[in-house]
């Protein structure tokens, strides 16, 4: 798990601050993609714990292999 300088209660308002920001900054991006992370729902852990963050190339790229995949196999 990382490490931090701050005491519990700032790592806490920290952590709440930035998942409001993230919630409301992807749906401001794209509010109609439904293939994004509920971030909201997920508890610190969970987010640490997932793989690195694609660019927005490799994100791109993998969301129209599946959409490609979907589209032959017609669900």
């Amino acid at each position: 798990m990382e490490k931090t300088t701050l005491n519990p209660l700032k790592e806490i308002l920290m952590y709440n601050t930035n998942q409001e920001f993230l919630s409301c900054f992807l749906f401001m991006i794209n509010p109609f993609n439904r293939d994004l992370p509920h971030i909201v729902t997920m508890g610190r852990d969970e987010i640490l714990q997932q793989t690195p963050l694609k660019t927005p190339l490799e994100w791109h790229q993998t969301r129209m292999a599946n959409d490609l995949k979907s589209i032959n196999t017609g669900f």
